[in-house]
């Protein structure tokens, strides 16, 4: 994950030295950005910029639309064995799925470091330190993909946090 904060790091800077030497150019950016920021349907991007969490069946769960396709209660099948697996599954979003105007890969992992850091602080706020989670955002180049799960003590964690070096993707993991 290191190697991607720091080419996002760069990336900043790139686009900080362009603005500085073309400020015509910055000027007609905005303008052009600001544009199509009115053309924005916020409610679309709003639940998870600002997001609301449930509790369901023992599980923290992203408020989604499709919440109301969830089961009376969680059955554990072959391949989401347990409720940590199942927040992990259901808590997961491809930020590009928002963001579908994102042209550059890297500004994906810059808004996902700044929501990590949200969900974390509403999850803190709203759960009072009762419970633990972890917050995970993986980042391979292309996507980046965001999602938390609750931290039990009788359920094996869905990240290996001491081996985070070992994963192909660049993972950055926040305990709250």
């Amino acid at each position: 994950m290191k190697k991607y904060l720091d080419e996002l790091e760069q990336a900043r800077e790139r686009v900080e030295k362009q603005n500085q030497n073309q400020k015509r150019v910055k000027a007609r950016k905005a303008k052009k950005a600001k544009t199509r920021l009115r053309n924005v349907e916020l409610r679309s991007i709003e639940p998870f910029i600002f997001p609301t969490f449930i509790e369901w069946d023992g599980c923290v769960l992203l408020k989604q639309k499709n919440g109301s396709d969830l089961p009376p209660h969680f059955t554990p099948s072959k391949f989401i064995i347990d409720r940590t697996a199942f927040e992990a599954f259901h808590n997961h979003i491809h930020i590009s799925d928002i963001f579908e105007d994102i042209i550059e890969p890297i500004q994906l992992l810059g808004i996902g470091v700044n929501m990590i850091e949200i969900w974390a602080a509403v999850l803190y706020r709203q759960f009072k330190g009762e419970r633990n989670f972890y917050l995970v955002l993986s980042y391979d180049g292309e996507e980046a993909v965001l999602r938390f799960y609750s931290v039990r003590q009788d359920e094996p964690p869905w990240i290996t946090v001491d081996s985070l070096d070992s994963y192909l993707d660049g993972v950055m993991v926040i305990e709250v």
